[in-house]
C-alpha cells in the first residue's frame, strides 16, 4: 500500500512543530493524521531520522497516563471503539486518578527538562547531528534541530524558540558535556551575599574600634603626662619661690620650654631606598610617600598610602615610570592627588578609588607642582627648562599658559591666595628655580606677570609658604661669601603703579645650618602648635643627620631632634583626631613620627 507523505516545505515550520507536539499528547488530534506520524519513522534507525521525524514518532500502543490500555478497553466490554468512544471513556475516568496522573507526568517532565531538546523532545547526544548546542541567549537545543529551525526563517524572523530573541545560524555553539544537571543555588547565593555584607560591616566596626582605641590611648598618655607636669610644677613651686616667680613673669617662654617634639615611631617605606617626597591629606587622614616599585615585572615609581591612625598596613600604588619629584593634595575633600615626575608627565589620582583620573604630558621633565587652592580647576607645574605651566582640568589635552622664570629646573612651587588685609594682597604663584625665585602675579585671570625676588646669592633648594602668616621660607645652599646653609623667613609686598611695578621681599628671620648641603632636601614653615600667631621653621642638617627646629617667636633654635641613620629629605605636618599634632620626617628609606607634647 502506498501512502502519501506531505512535503514539509509546504507547511509553515512553526505550525508543523505545534501539530507534532499536540499529536504526541493526543494521537487522535483531528488536525493531524496519525498514519503520517507512523510513516515518518518506518525503515530508519534513530540516528538516521531527522529531528522532525524523531519529533513526529509516536507509539500509539504505549501506556499513556492520559488514556487507557487495550486491556482496559477490553474489560469495559468494547472490542472495537471509534475515536469518539475512546474519547468519551477517557473523560469518564475517576477524577482523582486523572488529577494525580498528570501531576506525576509534570514532575517527571520537569526533572528531565534539561536533558531533552525543546524542539524534538529527544535526549541530547554528545556526538552526531543531535549533539548539545546553544544560542547566545543561553537556551539549549540539538544542533540539527536548531539549525533547521533557523534555516526555515529568513531575516529578522529567525528567533530563539524559547525566548524569541533574534538569532542566527552562525551563533550556534556546540557544548562539550556528558550530562547536564542544574543545581538551584538561589538560597546559597543569597546567604553568601548576606555573609559578605555582614563581614564588611563587621570589618568597618572593627576598624572604628581600633581607631577609637588609638585615640583613647593617646588621650590617656597625654593625661598622664599632664598630671606629671602639674605634680612637678607644684613641687618646684613649693621648693623654690624664685623659680615660681620666673615662670609667672614669662608664661609664654615657660610654655615653649615645656612643650617639644618627642620621638613616636619609625615606618620603613622602602628597603632599596630612593624615597623622595611626602604629602598629607587633612580630610581623609592619609599620608602618602613616594617610593620605587619592588616588583621587577612592573618597574617604576608610585606612592605608599599610610593611614595616620594605623601605620602598620601601607598600600602601594604605581603611578610613574621615573622618579616622582612632587606630591600635592588640593585639601578640598575630594581626595585628588597631583604628582609630578621626571617621565615628563603630571597625573591626577583619586586616592579614594586608587585610580588615575587624568594624565598630562609635557615636553620636559616635571620637577614641581601645586594646586590653585581657591579654584581647583587649575594647577601648576614647574619643568626643567625653567617654565611654569598652567593647566586647566577641563582641558585634558595640554596646558593653557606658560611663563618663563629662568633657564634651570623649577624645583618648588607654592600658590598664594588673595588676602586684602596683608602686605601681599595679590593672587599669584611663588616659583623657585635652582638659581632664583619669582612671584608670578595672577590677579587678572588671563595674565601671569613674573616678578624676580632679590634675596641672596647661592643655589636655592626649597621654598615653602604659610597661608596663615603669609610668610614664605626660602632655603639656600652654602655659597662662597656665606659658607653655611640659610633658611630665610620673608614677607612679600607688591607695588604696581604707573611708575613702578615690583615685588619687594623683606627678610624677617634668617636661621643658619651646617656647611654641607648636597641633597635637594626640603624645609618647612608651619604654624606654631603652642603659640598662636607664630611659626616654626623645620629643616634637616646633613652634617649631623639631625632635624633642627627654629621658632620665629624667639628667633632662636628651639629643639634639635636625635640623629638619624640618613639625612632627612622632606617634612610634613600630620594632624589626627583629638587635636594631636605630629611631625613626619622622611629619609631615603624610612619615615619617622614625632609627637608634640
Amino acid at each position: 500500500m502506498e501512502y502519501y507523505v506531505p512535503d514539509f516545505d509546504d507547511y509553515d515550520f512553526r505550525d508543523y512543530i505545534d501539530q507534532i507536539i499536540l499529536a504526541r499528547v493526543n494521537p487522535f488530534f483531528p488536525g493531524f493524521d496519525p498514519i503520517v506520524l507512523d510513516m515518518l519513522g518506518q525503515g530508519q534507525t534513530m540516528s538516521q531520522r531527522s529531528p522532525i521525524q524523531r519529533a513526529a514518532m509516536v507509539d500509539l500502543t504505549d501506556d499513556d497516563p492520559y488514556h487507557g490500555s487495550d486491556e482496559e478497553d477490553t474489560d469495559q466490554g468494547s472490542d472495537t471503539e471509534t475515536e469518539e468512544d475512546q474519547s468519551d471513556d477517557h473523560q469518564q475516568q475517576d477524577p482523582q486518578t486523572t488529577n494525580d496522573q498528570p501531576q506525576a507526568s509534570v514532575g517527571k517532565s520537569t526533572e528531565s527538562d534539561g536533558d531533552i531538546c525543546s524542539i524534538c523532545f529527544e535526549p541530547f547526544s554528545n556526538s552526531g547531528d543531535h549533539r548539545l548546542s546553544c544560542l547566545k541567549c543561553g537556551h539549549l537545543f540539538g544542533f540539527e534541530c536548531i539549525a533547521k529551525w533557523l534555516n526555515g526563517k529568513k531575516g529578522n524572523a529567525a528567533k530563539c524558540p524559547q525566548c524569541n530573541s533574534l538569532a542566527k545560524r552562525s551563533e550556534i555553539r556546540v557544548l562539550f558535556a556528558k550530562s547536564i544537571k542544574v543545581v538551584d543555588t538561589t538560597e546559597r547565593d543569597r546567604a553568601v551575599e548576606d555573609w559578605k555584607r555582614e563581614r564588611m560591616l563587621r570589618l568597618a566596626a572593627e576598624q572604628n574600634v581600633e581607631q577609637l582605641k588609638l585615640i583613647n590611648k593617646e588621650y590617656e598618655k597625654r593625661l598622664a603626662q599632664s598630671d606629671e607636669r602639674n605634680a612637678g610644677r607644684l613641687e618646684s613651686q613649693s621648693a623654690c619661690s624664685s623659680t615660681r616667680n620666673l615662670y609667672e613673669s614669662s608664661p609664654k617662654k615657660a610654655k615653649v620650654m615645656q612643650s617639644s617634639y618627642q620621638y613616636k615611631t619609625t615606618v620603613q617605606i622602602s628597603q632599596q631606598g630612593n624615597c623622595r617626597v611626602m604629602a598629607f591629606d587633612t580630610c581623609s587622614g592619609n599620608l602618602l610617600v613616594s617610593k620605587p616599585s619592588q616588583n621587577r615585572l612592573f618597574p617604576g615609581f608610585g606612592i605608599v598610602k599610610i593611614s595616620s591612625l594605623d601605620v602598620r598596613n601601607p598600600f602601594f600604588l604605581k603611578l610613574h615610570n621615573k622618579d616622582i619629584r612632587d606630591l600635592r593634595f588640593n585639601q578640598r575633600g575630594d581626595n585628588l592627588l597631583l604628582s609630578a615626575s621626571l617621565d615628563k608627565t603630571i597625573k591626577i589620582t583619586s586616592i579614594s578609588t586608587d585610580n588615575i583620573v587624568q594624565t598630562y604630558k609635557c615636553d620636559f621633565p616635571v620637577w614641581s607642582c601645586a594646586w590653585n587652592t581657591v579654584d581647583t580647576n587649575y594647577f601648576y607645574a614647574g619643568v626643567s627648562n625653567g617654565s611654569c605651566l598652567v593647566f586647566d582640568v577641563r582641558n585634558t589635552s595640554e596646558y593653557v599658559h606658560s611663563t618663563q622664570v629662568g633657564n634651570c629646573p623649577v624645583v618648588s612651587l607654592a600658590y598664594v591666595p588673595h588676602d586684602q588685609g596683608s602686605s601681599l594682597r595679590a593672587t599669584g604663584i611663588l616659583a623657585g628655580t635652582l638659581k632664583n625665585c619669582h612671584f608670578i602675579n595672577n590677579s587678572n585671570v588671563s595674565e601671569f606677570i613674573p616678578y624676580p625676588l632679590e634675596l641672596a646669592e647661592g643655589s636655592l633648594t626649597s621654598l615653602s609658604f604659610d597661608p596663615l602668616s603669609r610668610h614664605c621660607l626660602v632655603s639656600y645652599r652654602p655659597s662662597q661669601s656665606i659658607p653655611k646653609t640659610r633658611h630665610m623667613v620673608c614677607e612679600l609686598s607688591l607695588k604696581e603703579n604707573e611708575s613702578e611695578r615690583s615685588c619687594n621681599c623683606k627678610i624677617l628671620h634668617c636661621f643658619y645650618g651646617s656647611n654641607i648641603h648636597r641633597l635637594l632636601s626640603r624645609s618647612l614653615l608651619y604654624p606654631h602648635p603652642g603659640v598662636a600667631g607664630k611659626s616654626i621653621v623645620c629643616a634637616g642638617d646633613e652634617s649631623t643627620k639631625t632635624i633642627k627646629l627654629w621658632s620665629t617667636e624667639s628667633n632662636t633654635e628651639m629643639q634639635t631632634l636625635p640623629p638619624l641613620s640618613l639625612p632627612p629629605l622632606d617634612f610634613t605636618i600630620v594632624a589626627v583626631p583629638g587635636n594631636m599634632h605630629y611631625l613626619a620626617a622622611l629619609t631615603d628609606n624610612n619615615m619617622m613620627y614625632y609627637q608634640w607634647y
